[in-house]
C-alpha cells in the first residue's frame, strides 16, 4: 500500500467570520446547509476531490478562499465544481481549480439565475464543457468577474470556452491571463464561437489582461453578439468578432497573430466597433480575406493617435454646418467668429447650451482658441447639414478628434498602416495622417518599417541621401563617426594621406587616401597623418612624415622649428 500523506500544516488564524472546512464532504456540508452569507477557509496544498457538483440554491453569498500555495479542487475530468441558482453569489479567492468537466455547461460553476461569480488570484486549468461555458456559464445571472487569475488549457464544444454569459451581468476578464483556450464545434452545431468568452446580451470589460492561443471558428479570442465590449491595455492573439454590439478597443491593445477563415484580426457583423488610443491589429491572418479586419455590416472606426511609426487618412470629428447667412451685421459676424466653435457643439440648434458650449471649447486643441472661446456671448450657429462626417449624434465624444471611418472593404494590411522604411513618425496625430507620416530620416539617419522614429547611424556606416531604410556600412578603409552623411575618415589601423583632401574625394578613391598604419605607429580611426600615434621609443623627423624610427638615445626629439615629440627610453631599449 502507498504511504499515507503527511498531516497538512496547522491553519493560520482565520477571518473573523470565516470557518474551516478541511474536506470536500465538510466544503459541501457548509455551503448546501448555509441560510446566510458564509466565508470558507481552505488549508493550503489541500487536494479536495469533487465527486458531483456542490450546489448553492439560495439568495447568500459564498467565499471560498485560501492561502500560501492554495488549495486544490478536482473535478477528476469527472464532474463540475459548483452550480448556483436562487441569486447565490460564489467568490473564489486563491485557489487551484482543475479538470473540471460538465455534460452541458459550466465545467467550473454553472450559474441560471445566480448572482455575481469571482475567480481571484486563482489558476483554473484543464477545465471543459460538452457544450458551453468551459469554465463558467452564467443565464440571466450576476457579473462574472476573473481578476488576478490565470485560465489555460479550457475548452468548450459549441461556444465560450471560458465564459459563456448570456442576460447577465458584466464579463470582465482584469489583470487575467488566458491561454490555450477554445470552443470546438461538435457535430450538429454549424460554428464554434468565442475560444475565450462569449457574450449575449451583456458587456464584456477587458482590462490589463492577456488572451493567448485561443481558437475558435468565429471569434478565437472573443465573440459578442450583442452588448458592449471594451477592451484597454491588453494582448489578444486571437480574433474578435462582434454582431449587432458595440465594441471599444483602446489604450495600447494589442491584437496579433490572430487567424480565422475571414477578419482574422476582427470581424465585424454589425453594431458600432471602436478602436483608439494606439490600438494594434498585427500579423494577423485569414484563408478568404480580411487578414486583419473584415467588415461584414455594422460601423467600424478609429480615432487617433496610433501607436508611433503606424498612419491612417482621416479627418476631424466635427459638425458640417450651413453657411452663415444673417443679415444684420452684428450676428453675421458673431456666426463667423464662432464657426469653429459651432463646429464642436453637439447641439444641432441655433444656439447651444452652457454645457454644450463648455464642451465645445473644452474639445479645442490649440490652446489659443480654447481661451477665446467665450460660452456667454451668443454664437449664432447654424444648423448642420444633411451629410456629416461622423456619428456625433450617437456619440458626442467623438466631437474633435481625429477620426478614420473604415469603408466595407476588407483590411489585409497591418491595422492602423505602418509607416514605410526611411519615413520619421511620432506618437502626435500630426505624423499619423498620411502616408509620409512625419517625413523622410535626415541624411545620417534611418528608419525601419513601423518605426516610431528615425534612429542615427552607428560609426562605421553612413546615409548619404534622406529617407533611408538602413545605413550602408563604410567602403574599405574608410570610417565614420555616428549619424555621418558621408565617410570621409580613414578607419582603425590606417591614416589620412592629407586632412585637406576634399571628404568627396575620399569617399570615392578611399586607396588613394587612407594608408596603412606603418609599424610601432598607433591609428585609431580618424587618424591623420600630422596626428600620428607614435609609440614609445621611436621617432619621426616631422608630422609631414611616415617613416619612423628608433631611439639610440636617452630621449628622442623632433626636427627644429616644429613641435618637439619626446621620447624617454625605458629600460631595456636599446
Amino acid at each position: 500500500p502507498s504511504p499515507r500523506p503527511p498531516p497538512l500544516a496547522p491553519l493560520p488564524p482565520l477571518a473573523p467570520g470565516s470557518v474551516n472546512a478541511a474536506s470536500e464532504a465538510g466544503l459541501r456540508s457548509l455551503i448546501e446547509g448555509a441560510a446566510a452569507d458564509v466565508s470558507i477557509y481552505l488549508p493550503p496544498s489541500a487536494h479536495f476531490e469533487m465527486g458531483s457538483r456542490i450546489h448553492c440554491g439560495s439568495n447568500i453569498r459564498v467565499t471560498v478562499a485560501s492561502s500560501g500555495e492554495g488549495a486544490t479542487l478536482d473535478g477528476k475530468g469527472e464532474t463540475g465544481l459548483f452550480s448556483l441558482s436562487g441569486r447565490c453569489s460564489l467568490t473564489l479567492r486563491g485557489l487551484t481549480l482543475v479538470n473540471g468537466k460538465a455534460d452541458w455547461s459550466g465545467g467550473v460553476v454553472e450559474a441560471w439565475t445566480a448572482g455575481d461569480i469571482e475567480i481571484i488570484d486563482s489558476t483554473v486549468t484543464g477545465c471543459s464543457a460538452n457544450q458551453v461555458g468551459g469554465v463558467v456559464y452564467a443565464y440571466k445571472s450576476g457579473a462574472v468577474s476573473l481578476i488576478n487569475s490565470t485560465a489555460r488549457d479550457c475548452m468548450a464544444g459549441h461556444v465560450g470556452g471560458v465564459v459563456y454569459a448570456q442576460s447577465s451581468g458584466a464579463v470582465s476578464l482584469i489583470g487575467s491571463t488566458v491561454t490555450r483556450c477554445s470552443a470546438v464545434r461538435n457535430p450538429g452545431y454549424i460554428a464554434a464561437d468565442g475560444g475565450a468568452t462569449y457574450t449575449r446580451d451583456n458587456d464584456l470589460i477587458v482590462t490589463d489582461s492577456t488572451i493567448s492561443g485561443c481558437n475558435a471558428t468565429r471569434g478565437g479570442a472573443v465573440y459578442m453578439v450583442s452588448g458592449t465590449a471594451s477592451l484597454a491595455r491588453s494582448n489578444i492573439s486571437n480574433c474578435i468578432a462582434t454582431e449587432a454590439g458595440s465594441t471599444s478597443m483602446s489604450d495600447g491593445t494589442l491584437i496579433s497573430g490572430c487567424s480565422a477563415l475571414s477578419g482574422g484580426g476582427l470581424y465585424s457583423a454589425g453594431g458600432s466597433t471602436a478602436l483608439s488610443d494606439g490600438t494594434l491589429i498585427s500579423g494577423c491572418t485569414a484563408e478568404k480575406e480580411g487578414s486583419s479586419i473584415f467588415i461584414l455590416a455594422g460601423e467600424v472606426s478609429y480615432a487617433l493617435p496610433a501607436p508611433a511609426g503606424r498612419w491612417l487618412p482621416n479627418a476631424r470629428c466635427e459638425v458640417y454646418r450651413k453657411a452663415c447667412s444673417y443679415s444684420e451685421a452684428a450676428k453675421q459676424a458673431a456666426c463667423l467668429e464662432h464657426r469653429e466653435d459651432c463646429a464642436l457643439a453637439e447641439s444641432d440648434s441655433s444656439e447651444p447650451s452652457s454645457d454644450e458650449k463648455e464642451a465645445a471649447c473644452r474639445r479645442q486643441t490649440d490652446k489659443d482658441k480654447q481661451a477665446a472661446c467665450d460660452v456667454n456671448e451668443p454664437w449664432y450657429c447654424q444648423a448642420a447639414t444633411f451629410v456629416q462626417p461622423c456619428n456625433w449624434e450617437v456619440d458626442s465624444s467623438l466631437l474633435g478628434k481625429s477620426l478614420y471611418q473604415l469603408p466595407l472593404l476588407p483590411v489585409d494590411e497591418d491595422f492602423p498602416f505602418a509607416c514605410a522604411a526611411g519615413l520619421n513618425s511620432s506618437a502626435d496625430t500630426k505624423d499619423q495622417s498620411s502616408s509620409v507620416c512625419g517625413g523622410p530620416c535626415s541624411t545620417g539617419f534611418y528608419s525601419v518599417e513601423a518605426a516610431g522614429s528615425c534612429v542615427e547611424c552607428a560609426a562605421g556606416t553612413y546615409t548619404a541621401n534622406r529617407g533611408m531604410g538602413q545605413c550602408i556600412p563604410c567602403p574599405h578603409p574608410l570610417a565614420s563617426g555616428a549619424a555621418s552623411a558621408t565617410c570621409s575618415i580613414c578607419k582603425e589601423d590606417f591614416y589620412l594621406k592629407d586632412s585637406r583632401a576634399d571628404p568627396d574625394d575620399v569617399f570615392e578613391n578611399p586607396t588613394e587616401h587612407c594608408k596603412s598604419c606603418p609599424p610601432n605607429a598607433n591609428c585609431s580611426a580618424g587618424t591623420a597623418l600630422e596626428n600620428l600615434g607614435v609609440n614609445v621609443g621611436y621617432w619621426r623627423a616631422s608630422n609631414a612624415t611616415s617613416e619612423l624610427h628608433r631611439c639610440h638615445s636617452e630621449t628622442c626629439s623632433g626636427y627644429a622649428g616644429q613641435p618637439s615629440r619626446r621620447r624617454r627610453l625605458t629600460d631595456g631599449d636599446d
